[in-house]
């Protein structure tokens, strides 16, 4: 059966629910005055903890080929953009590991 050629059939994607991991206080501050700290993949690259520090942030290896013609790249993007991180995953353990209390969570 040729599900793609059934016009009654609807595709519906839905995007994931996603948790920003951070400390209670700022998520109160957050619902009382709209204030919101984000950061960038420069800031990312001085934290010393492994679970948010990234050097590589932001930097892309491209490799193209067409036939017999190969071409590499090395590319960084948004070094000053500004980024909210956010995780697919709702978990105790996150919350242990980015040493923080509290999260937001979309839905």
């Amino acid at each position: 059966m040729d599900f793609m050629n059934i016009p009654e059939s609807r595709w519906i994607l839905l995007p994931p629910v996603t948790y920003r991991y951070m400390n209670q206080i700022f998520i109160d501050e957050f619902f009382s005055t709209g204030k919101l700290m984000l950061s960038s993949f420069t800031r990312f690259s001085q934290h010393q903890d492994e679970q948010r520090s990234d050097n590589l942030e932001g930097e892309n290896l491209v490799i193209g080929t067409a036939g017999d013609i190969s071409i590499t790249a090395q590319t960084g993007h948004g070094n000053k953009s500004i980024v909210l991180c956010t995780s697919v995953l709702e978990s105790e353990d996150l919350m242990r590991q980015f040493d923080c209390d509290g999260y937001f969570r979309n839905s």
